[in-house]
């Protein structure tokens, strides 16, 4: 049986952010797309086999906020969000959380900790298309039969 591979897109202006996420990322099913501000990954956040969006707390033209809006703009069903800062604390993570990300990791990465995080949002979001595209059949049967 063949592995799918698993699309990631990660918006990370720091050059080292992105190196040792692309080294944890080496030797997986994934692939991953790098950019280095939201003006770079906008072609990409259209895309709709991107599973899952890293992004660095702060951007040279915005922010995770930024990115949120822009995938909500784009998607009826949105991948995750996972935020990235060098000062993860628990303001952030509870502001993340209310306003729909995923999870905040801190950097420097610690491999087990991004993998768990990548994988653990790639099955919500996965989950969530398969419920949407169930209900989506649901309601065209439901007006097919009025």
């Amino acid at each position: 049986m063949s592995q799918r591979t698993l699309n990631a897109l990660a918006i990370l202006p720091a050059h080292e952010d992105r190196h040792r996420l692309s080294e944890i990322f080496r030797h997986s099913r994934w692939h991953l797309e790098l950019s280095e501000s939201l003006h770079d990954a906008r072609s990409l956040l259209s895309l709709s086999h991107v599973g899952v969006v890293l992004t660095d707390c702060h951007l040279p033209d915005g922010g995770w906020k930024d990115v949120l809006h822009e995938l909500a703009r784009r998607h009826t069903t949105a991948p995750p969000v996972i935020v990235v800062s060098r000062l993860a604390d628990e303001r952030l993570w509870a502001e993340v959380l209310n306003l729909c990300g995923y999870d905040v990791l801190a950097t420097p990465f610690h491999a087990d900790e991004v993998r768990w995080s990548i994988i653990s949002a790639w099955r919500h979001w996965l989950s969530n298309c398969i419920l949407g595209n169930a209900g989506s059949r649901a309601g065209a049967a439901s007006s097919g039969s009025s």
